[in-house]
């Protein structure tokens, strides 16, 4: 007895070949240069950290404007941010993070083209710190929505104990900041520590609170340039993420970082740039790199500071993304409609006979 032969109609074998080759073009976009694609406004809402860096080599000096995410309520935000020299502190508009983001998201192209700690209501009476106990009280001042105290320390426990008093720590991270504190004591670095100032923020809801505080920017001497990165391990997520933009003489990075963004700002895109980003120009000091970094670190990786350095090349980069139907795949896509549409033409000119 013959076995049954298999019989596929020519339709349903055309219909199958669409159906695979519409799931081979729905697998996804594909990525070139060896990046990833962000949605448009994540990088304003989604990184941890996100900082920029503007570094003058001759001058030695450092602008390092900075905005972390916090949860929760206005009163409980605190933030400490230690800095290598006794800096200049003021607040920036939010706008430049978004112009930030706007000029350097990755370009979209179709296929086949050519440290937060928290302590509601603290007992901020920063008269209680002092020379007696190796802390000093560098400035107290209201700058933007903060009230910014700049401290300087010889002994970390003592330096714990007073945040601890003012409300920036608590009993169960207070030895793991003592730990961070130590390391920058040991460096003799100086800290700022902020607190949302509520009556100079009206505009501040006092209640839940998602999102990037305003950002702050301080200005300072250093020899090299640095992010620092170590506080952060004490209140860090399981995995936090870094978003550094870099000013300065040339393409810079640092070990871990996926560059996503490199150009040679030329004096006539300074020129429109003045025009279309006014707040992010007012950080670019003439012809410049400006660079684009991102890492990823768990709290353990969080072990010292992020020091930047000049990169190998000054070649310029732009993140590019690919989407739509690629070219293969649309002759594919065309070979299986025509089988489809093929065997219907018969059955077409029958019914109209």
């Amino acid at each position: 007895m013959k076995a049954a032969a298999l019989r596929l109609h020519p339709m349903s074998l055309a219909t199958g070949l669409v159906a695979a080759l519409i799931l081979l073009a729905a697998c996804g976009p594909a990525w070139a240069d060896g990046g990833f694609m962000s949605a448009y406004m994540s990088d304003v809402i989604e990184p941890t950290q996100k900082a920029l860096l503007v570094y003058d080599a001759e001058a030695q000096k450092e602008d390092l404007v900075i905005q972390a995410s916090f949860a929760g309520d206005a009163e409980d935000f605190g933030w400490i941010i230690p800095v290598p020299a006794r800096p200049e502190i003021e607040t920036v508009d939010n706008d430049l993070f978004l112009e930030l983001h706007d000029l350097t998201r990755p370009v979209t192209r179709t296929r086949g083209t050519s440290g937060c700690f928290g302590g509601r209501n603290p007992i901020f009476s920063p008269d209680e710190g002092g020379r007696d106990n190796g802390l000093v009280i560098y400035d107290d001042q209201v700058v933007g929505i903060y009230r910014a105290l700049t401290l300087g320390a010889e002994d970390a426990g003592a330096l714990a104990d007073s945040l601890s008093a003012w409300g920036y720590l608590h009993a169960q991270n207070q030895e793991a900041a003592e730990a961070a504190l130590q390391f920058y004591v040991d460096k003799s670095w100086y800290f700022v520590a902020l607190r949302v100032d509520a009556a100079s923020a009206p505009h501040e809801p006092i209640g839940p609170w998602n999102g990037g505080i305003d950002p702050i920017h301080l200005s300072f001497s250093s020899p090299e340039i640095v992010y620092p990165l170590r506080i952060s391990a004490i209140s860090a997520a399981p995995t936090s993420e870094v978003l550094i933009y870099t000013v300065a003489d040339h393409r810079l990075t640092f070990p871990g970082a996926a560059t996503e963004y490199v150009n040679q700002l030329a004096p006539f895109e300074l020129t429109a740039l003045a025009m279309r980003m006014p707040v992010l120009y007012r950080y670019l000091p003439g012809p410049c790199f400006l660079t684009k970094l991102r890492c990823f670190y768990t709290p353990e990786q969080m072990t010292d500071d992020i020091v930047l350095v000049q990169a190998e090349s000054d070649q310029e980069f732009h993140l590019t993304v690919r989407t739509g139907v690629p070219v293969a795949d649309g002759i594919m896509l065309g070979i299986a409609l025509f089988l489809v549409a093929w065997p219907l033409r018969g059955s077409m000119r029958r019914r109209r006979r």
